[in-house]
């Protein structure tokens, strides 16, 4: 997998924001929660996703990034794919 990083979507300064962000994110809700964490690869991307799960109903509670912006970014690339391959 490629990281972010090498794909130039992000900056040096931007990656690291992200990062911070993301774990303050996490941290906080693990501080009110107290509940269990799930780190998974989404499939289509590729991407590591982060879920806190409440243990007692398997409920998501927060995903980082959230899966829908995966699937999104997923079906883009897809979809600039077919264009690409259509014009050649």
């Amino acid at each position: 997998a490629t990281s972010l990083q090498e794909k130039k979507e992000y900056n040096q300064q931007e990656l690291e924001d992200e990062v911070r962000e993301s774990v303050k994110d996490v941290n906080e809700i693990v501080d009110q929660v107290k509940e269990g964490l799930s780190f998974q690869i989404h499939e289509d991307t590729e991407e590591l996703m982060i879920q806190v799960i409440d243990i007692n109903t398997d409920e998501v509670i927060k995903e980082l990034p959230p899966e829908e912006m995966l699937d999104l970014k997923a079906r883009i690339h897809e979809m600039v794919g077919i264009l690409i391959d259509e014009k050649v």
